[in-house]
């Protein structure tokens, strides 16, 4: 019997899984997406926790509350959703790619 077009064309079943390489890749990107996401958290979490406890003399919540300006929660969260975004465009590399959209737009 013919093999359906799904399960050749399957790059996640036919390398992917069996490539070692190519699944340290994919725990990476999974990684960095988890990461970039956890530490977006943390530092809104730090923000708002220095936010609140500003009306003390506590130093260091007064150097995290000068350190976290809205520039750099700008910058860092920026990063982090484009370093998330590119992981998950990678990620997709490694995974069944020629579904039925990019099949009917060849065929026209």
């Amino acid at each position: 019997p013919i093999p359906s077009r799904n399960a050749v064309l399957d790059r996640y079943e036919q390398h992917t899984r069996v490539c070692q390489d190519s699944m340290d890749v994919v725990q990476n990107c999974n990684h960095i997406m988890r990461s970039s996401k956890v530490a977006s958290l943390v530092l809104i979490l730090a923000k708002a926790f220095a936010s609140i406890h500003n009306k003390g003399t506590n130093e260091i919540v007064s150097r995290t509350n000068d350190i976290l300006r809205p520039s750099v929660i700008g910058a860092f969260l920026g990063l982090s959703a484009l370093a998330s975004w590119l992981a998950k465009k990678m990620r997709r590399e490694f995974s069944f790619k020629y579904e039925n959209a990019y099949r009917d737009k060849d065929m026209d």
